[in-house]
């Protein structure tokens, strides 16, 4: 529904159907709006901070978030993905959806705290991207 009604926006959702028979398991959740890939794109320094935070509900999981800083030194929030836990394959997962919708070929740099698997997945993902 989010790409439907809101044309250019970036969304992907992974379920599990194989480990659970006659159910649909919530995975992955990632977002991006295209006000968001024009606002970085054209008015942004090139400039990413990611971080994570635990979920402390019911159902748990991992919010990640990716935002850059704009000609004012706003905070723009560039997109956000709940996860099932916090590694390196979820963190690459991330980084890959992020790389495809924004990429415009100039170089970012990425600012983070260091967050469980972040550093492996990031290596590997400016590897591919060479």
């Amino acid at each position: 529904m989010v790409e439907k009604h809101n044309v250019g926006s970036k969304c992907k959702v992974l379920c599990d159907t194989e480990g659970f028979p006659c159910k649909i398991v919530f995975k992955r959740f990632f977002v991006s709006l295209p006000a968001q890939r024009n606002a970085f794109l054209n008015r942004c320094r090139p400039y990413i901070g990611i971080d994570g935070c635990h979920l402390r509900g019911e159902f748990g999981g991992i919010l990640m978030a990716a935002m850059g800083v704009d000609a004012n030194n706003g905070i723009l929030p560039l997109g956000y993905a709940i996860y099932e836990i916090e590694d390196q394959w979820s963190w690459g997962w991330f980084l890959s959806l992020l790389h495809e919708y924004f990429d415009d070929g100039r170089k970012v740099t990425f600012m983070s705290d260091r967050q469980k698997g972040l550093i492996t997945a990031l290596l590997i993902d400016m590897a591919y991207c060479s």
